[in-house]
């Protein structure tokens, strides 16, 4: 395996992990967060969820903002290409 090659597969690796923690963080904050406030402010279960759910959409936001983010550069060098030719 050349150095080349190994260095596209540590660098898609980086790019999974950093999608993977662009979902689990705000999920595991929102978590902690809600059941800390169910314990000591003993707010409603439906309170809970509803932030739980919360960090679930804004991990999975940032998850498409990291992707997006990542493909905008390869469009972008595609359309200069189609217009120099």
């Amino acid at each position: 395996m050349s150095k080349k090659d190994r260095h596209r597969e540590y660098k898609n690796a980086m790019l999974v992990l950093q999608m993977g923690g662009s979902v689990a963080g705000p999920l595991i904050l929102s978590i902690i967060g809600a059941l800390l406030l169910e314990g000591y402010a003993g707010s409603p279960r439906w309170l809970t969820v509803l932030l739980i759910l919360t960090g679930l959409f804004t991990g999975l936001y940032s998850m498409l903002r990291v992707i997006l983010r990542l493909t905008a550069p390869k469009e972008k060098n595609e359309r200069e290409d189609r217009t120099d030719e």
